[in-house]
């Protein structure tokens, strides 16, 4: 009698041979594409899959006006300049802009993240930072608050939880995820010009107000699926210049340093700030976005901070033109990237990518500090969820400036 193979059996063989699953859609996926996996998992393996090019695009942040369309109002996005910087230069974020309504503001942002998600080769979200300081103050129909050192005067921190709250509140929808707030240098002289945007010039005062302001920033749950990220600065002693002017020299004993300038940072690293902007004057003769004394030695390996080390405006070229102690942009680079800088604000042009990319190649910056400063920024964007949620929603915009 002729026996025959069900055919049963038959499919099952073919399945096995051809290597076919029904979950191979899932199998394909990414590791660093799956939300349940451990964020650290996710950062490793997006990392491991990034050529340099795209790592040292992530370190770079640019002004809003390098995409916006030529001859058209403010924030018009040009999506052919957005996609030279994203394709070819992997830009990570972009900054500021101008008091436009939220819904020109929700066109800008959707525009600039489908281009940089959908055009991408790894599909990357930007992090886009903006200074809304006493509220969002870079948008239209917003609600503003008085300036830190009037909350300050108040001595009453519950004021600086609902700025905080509120400036969640009515800026996450448009995308505005990544805020340079709050200002936690220690108001002590009282002749310098930017005064007013610090809380005072206590540091226990400033230490409560700015921990206010974090908890009522990043614990808005209304604003859910966002989660906000901030920025705290001037790291550090920014506020004591010694002739009162903004951003010259600053000469101070160690034991005032810690004692109160650098209490409002601990404080805020308790909080959960995960991002910090750099002083831009030198102190006690060395230009803070150049000094590995404080950007590593201090901020790291004493306070145990591991987020993001923002440069402020332009501040790696100011170390050439300004502070004089680089010879050309490149060598700058070197001193701020060597010192412990994560991202460069370098607004109005690519020298820093350059640079970057080309300390590199010489064999001056490798690979391995480069992925250090990477994977701080990675880190940010997978804990802020803006892998699952990169674009904005203008469905609740109705919900800014109400009463």
């Amino acid at each position: 009698m002729k026996k025959t193979i069900p055919v049963t059996f038959l499919i099952f063989a073919f399945l096995l041979f051809t290597g076919y699953s029904g979950n191979s859609a899932q199998e394909d996926q990414p590791l660093y594409q799956n939300p349940d996996a451990p964020v650290e998992d996710r950062v490793e393996d997006l990392l491991s899959r990034m050529t340099i090019e795209e790592k040292i695009g992530q370190m770079n942040q640019l002004d809003f006006s390098l995409v916006n369309a030529e001859g058209e109002p403010i924030i018009t996005l040009d999506e052919d300049r957005v996609r030279d910087l994203i394709r070819n230069y992997h830009i990570g974020s972009f900054i500021n802009g101008e008091a436009v309504p939220p819904q020109q503001w929700f066109e800008f942002i959707d525009r600039l993240t489908r281009v940089a998600m959908e055009e991408s080769r790894l599909g990357i979200p930007i992090l886009y930072g903006i200074d809304h300081v006493h509220g969002a103050s870079y948008m239209a129909e917003t609600t503003i608050f008085p300036q830190a050192i009037n909350l300050g005067a108040t001595f009453n921190p519950d004021h600086s939880y609902n700025t905080g709250w509120v400036t969640a509140y009515e800026t996450a929808d448009v995308g505005h995820l990544w805020n340079f707030a709050p200002t936690l240098d220690v108001g002590v002289n009282p002749i310098w010009p930017r005064l007013y945007e610090t809380y005072g010039e206590d540091p226990y005062l400033v230490s409560q107000m700015g921990r206010a302001y974090l908890e009522g920033f990043k614990g808005n749950e209304e604003i859910y699926p966002y989660t906000m990220v901030s920025n705290a600065k001037h790291f550090i002693a920014y506020s004591d210049p010694v002739t009162g002017w903004d951003k010259t020299p600053v000469q101070i004993g160690m034991q005032q340093l810690y004692e109160f300038h650098l209490p409002p940072f601990v404080a805020a690293f308790e909080a959960g700030l995960k991002t910090v902007m750099v002083n831009s004057s030198e102190v006690n003769g060395t230009p803070m976005h150049a000094s590995y004394k404080f950007l590593t030695e201090i901020l790291r390996d004493q306070l145990g901070f591991e987020g993001v080390v923002l440069t402020d405006w332009d501040e790696v070229g100011k170390l050439r033109d300004f502070h004089r102690t680089a010879k050309d942009f490149t060598e700058a680079t070197y001193m701020a990237v060597s010192a412990g800088v994560d991202m460069s604000m370098t607004p109005l042009h690519l020298g820093f990518y350059d640079s970057l990319l080309e300390l590199y190649q010489d064999g001056k910056i490798t690979e391995e500090r480069i992925d250090q400063s990477v994977r701080r920024i990675l880190r940010v964007k997978f804990e802020a969820g803006l892998f699952e949620n990169p674009f904005p929603r203008n469905d609740r915009l109705d919900r800014i400036g109400n009463e």
